[in-house]
């Protein structure tokens, strides 16, 4: 009997050490599947931290291109004001100049007018002068009348430009 409790003992410890085995065993491979999945959640983790990193930086990137070309709408915006405005200044200054020149003809073309007004005026009164003489010297030759001589003066100064 005591045979029998020494093999059902010795059964027990390898049955013990048989289940022991196994359950080391489960606990390895179940350490070995948590590592695993571990890693493997580490890895997805790593790839979404990547993927979210590259749109960030393409988002970064669309943003600098659009303010760069939002820059250059600007910069092309503001050099065709400057030049409409160049060309708005320079029309003005000409149509300036062109009115500076019309009104500098207009004087000269008045001034001519009134020189030769004043001229004409002075050969009438020339012309009315040398009448009076004529008059007078046939007043003094005695071919004219006081009268006649009076009524003629009186002609020739009605004539005469005020």
């Amino acid at each position: 009997e005591a045979k029998k409790a020494r093999e059902a003992e010795k059964r027990a410890k390898k049955e013990a050490e048989r289940l022991a085995k196994e359950k080391a065993k489960r606990e390895a491979e179940e350490a070995k599947k948590a590592k695993e999945a571990e890693e493997k959640a580490k890895k997805e983790a790593e790839r979404l931290a990547k993927e979210k990193a590259k749109r960030e930086a393409e988002e970064a990137k669309k943003a600098r291109e659009a303010e760069k070309r939002a820059k250059k709408e600007a910069e092309r915006l503001a050099k065709e004001k400057a030049k409409r405005e160049a060309e708005e200044a320079k029309k003005a200054k000409e149509a300036e100049e062109k009115a500076k020149k019309e009104a500098e003809r207009l004087a000269k073309e008045q001034a001519k007018h009134q020189v030769e007004e004043q001229l004409d005026k002075e050969k009438l009164i020339e012309e009315s002068l040398k009448q009076i003489e004529e008059v007078c010297q046939d007043l003094r030759a005695g071919k004219l009348s006081t009268k006649e001589a009076i009524g003629k003066l009186l002609d020739i100064s009605e004539r005469i430009p005020k």
